[in-house]
This record gives C-alpha cells, sequence and structure tokens, in this order.
C-alpha cells in the first residue's frame, strides 16, 4: 500500500531533467600563410561528441549559444601539426572570440566563419587554438 503524494509535474513549467551534450569545437585553416593585413580564412565546426548526443533548447525553447575563444599564433610552416596545444615555438599575435548559435534539433554539425576583425601584423604562418 502506497502511503504518500503522488502528485507528478510530468508536462508542467516546474519539471526539470538532465540531458547530457557533449561538444567538439575544431578549426579548419585552408591557407596557413597570411599577408601583412589579410585575415585568417579559417572556419569554426561546433559537432555533437557522442553518438547519442542531440542538439537541445534552452528551457525557454531558445538555442543555445557557445562562445568559443581562440589565439592566433604565428611561427614557422614545419612547426604546425593537428594538436590542443600551440607550437612551442609559435608567438601570439592576437585573439578572437565568436559566439555560435547552436541549433535545436537534430545531430548535423554547425561551421561559422571565424571571428572578422583580427588581421596578422605581419606576413608570415599562423594558426589559431
Amino acid at each position: 500500500m502506497f502511503a504518500g503524494d503522488a502528485k507528478d509535474s510530468f508536462g508542467k513549467a516546474d519539471e526539470s531533467g538532465y540531458v547530457p551534450m557533449t561538444l567538439a569545437i575544431a578549426s579548419k585553416l585552408p591557407d596557413q600563410y597570411r599577408a601583412n593585413g589579410q585575415a585568417p580564412d579559417d572556419t569554426i565546426t561546433i559537432s555533437l561528441g557522442n553518438p547519442e548526443d542531440q542538439w537541445i533548447a534552452l528551457p525557454s525553447g531558445k538555442p543555445a549559444i557557445v562562445r568559443v575563444d581562440g589565439v592566433y599564433y604565428a611561427g614557422s610552416a614545419s612547426s604546425f601539426t593537428i594538436s590542443d596545444q600551440q607550437p612551442a615555438d609559435a608567438k601570439a599575435l592576437g585573439t578572437a572570440t565568436v559566439d555560435v548559435t547552436l541549433p535545436t534539433s537534430g545531430r548535423e554539425p554547425v561551421t561559422v566563419p571565424a571571428p572578422a576583425g583580427f588581421t596578422v601584423p605581419t606576413s608570415q604562418y599562423g594558426t589559431w587554438v
């Protein structure tokens, strides 16, 4: 026999739950050489990190926004390899931030251009981290 309050908030505004969503963020720089005054021409892609994840909306129904901060490093052409860390001999040239609006459903990745407003101060090879 049950002797307690059996009310449920199912479907009501005060109902809450936890839905995990793992993000993977990558940048792609098609040409690492930039002349003085040129902007880097890379893109930033945000995708779901796990096959069972899906994009979720905020409780208000609006899309979530992810802020991606990056540092642009200069170095020699041979110093750049795929890595989560900047090359040891790289020099930081500047930073930039881009806000990415995520989808509210599905699994398709989102790709946006790198932040505008940053230009390379001298002709050289470089990469975002």
